[in-house]
C-alpha cells in the first residue's frame, strides 16, 4: 500500500512538468514594450504605424482562448480594459 501511494505521490508530483499550460507572459512583455514606445513618438504617422504593429501583433497571438482568462496585469496604466 505504501508503495502504490508513494508512486501515485510521485506520478502526480511529475504531471506538471508534462503538461502544457499556457503561458501568455512573454505576449505580456512584447505587447509592454511596444506600448512603451508611444511617447517617444511625435508624428502621427509613427503613431499610426505602431498602432498597426500592435493590432497585427495582437491579432497573431491572442487567438488562443486561454488569453481571455490572463489578466494582464502590466498593462493596465496603458491599455483600456
Amino acid at each position: 500500500m505504501i508503495r502504490l501511494l508513494s508512486i501515485i505521490t510521485i506520478l502526480s508530483a511529475a504531471l506538471p512538468a508534462f503538461s502544457q499550460t499556457y503561458r501568455p507572459a512573454p505576449i505580456e512583455d512584447s505587447l509592454f514594450r511596444l506600448f512603451e514606445r508611444y511617447p517617444a513618438l511625435e508624428t502621427t504617422e509613427e503613431r499610426q504605424a505602431l498602432d498597426t504593429a500592435i493590432l497585427d501583433f495582437m491579432q497573431a497571438k491572442l487567438r488562443d482562448p486561454e488569453t481571455f482568462h490572463y489578466r494582464f496585469d502590466s498593462l493596465r496604466k496603458r491599455v483600456g480594459i
